[in-house]
């Protein structure tokens, strides 16, 4: 099962290695026992949880970004400083203004 899915891990974040490098690696992996089978796994399972937090994190921040542009919008700052003070692109602010107003 670990080998199965460390190779669908280095399959799907590397298109620069061969078959070849591959079946290498597997060859390595199985001849070393499950220790380092585990080990690998669970470094691919942490590196995976990393990144959905981060990701996690960021679609936050993006969605609190949005919320504050909308009230902002409705006291009638300008979608300009809004733009510039929540770093959003201004054409996301004038879509929020478009919902607002329709």
């Amino acid at each position: 099962y670990y080998i199965s899915e460390a190779i669908t891990y280095i399959i799907s974040t590397r298109d620069d290695i061969s078959e070849t490098e591959l079946q290498t690696i597997a060859d390595q992996v199985s001849k070393e026992g499950g220790e380092l089978i585990m080990t690998l796994a669970e470094r691919l399972m942490e590196k995976g949880m990393e990144k959905g937090m981060e990701k996690g994190m960021e679609k936050g921040e993006l969605r609190k970004a949005r919320e504050m542009a909308k009230k902002l919008l409705k006291m009638g700052v300008s979608p300009e400083q809004i733009a510039e003070a929540s770093e959003l692109p201004l054409q996301e602010i004038l879509k929020l203004k478009n919902e607002i107003e329709n």
